[in-house]
């Protein structure tokens, strides 16, 4: 049985068979330009040693966890940053809002690579950029020698050993 649509005189199926096609159009033109607004991507995470890889400008996207609290150096820095650390790196996140975050909680954390008037690389993002995951640990520092600080502890909670004389 054919129900018939009054207002044009054709059958419903065929209607339905026009929708299908338009919305299999659409389909095709969001895979074809994922980057329209019909189509939303989920930011790719990578670990922050990659991160760190990358031009500065490019946004990135990493999990970690808290090693600093958010406006700790805020004297010194004028804005409400925080430093995190994941398996592979830490990195310092410049934020001008204060997200109210402790030493231990996990994030996410999307924004663009930037630097510090001294070239330390860190990550400029905004209340937007900051998730705040489940769970929380705090974090054990790393024992290190005093020698052997470099720019791949910024960022890591550390604990300095030396003979002091």
């Amino acid at each position: 049985m054919v129900i018939l649509d009054r207002s044009m005189n054709r059958p419903r199926s065929l209607h339905c068979w026009k929708a299908g096609l338009v919305l299999s159009a659409l389909a095709v033109f969001v895979l074809i330009n994922p980057n329209s607004s019909f189509a939303q991507t989920k930011p790719s995470i990578i670990p922050i040693a990659n991160a760190k890889k990358l031009p500065l400008g490019t946004e990135v996207t990493f999990e970690g966890t808290v090693t600093v609290a958010s406006g700790t150096f805020r004297s010194s820095f004028s804005d409400y940053g925080f430093q995190t650390q994941d398996k592979t790196g830490g990195m310092y996140i410049t934020i001008k809002t204060d997200p109210h975050l402790t030493v231990g909680q996990r994030v996410r954390l999307t924004g663009k690579l930037t630097e510090t008037a001294l070239k330390f690389q860190i990550v400029e993002t905004d209340e937007k950029g900051v998730q705040v995951l489940s769970g929380a640990a705090r974090p054990k520092p790393i024992s290190i020698l005093t020698g052997r600080i470099d720019e791949r502890m910024i960022g890591k909670l550390i604990k300095i050993s030396a003979i002091v004389t």
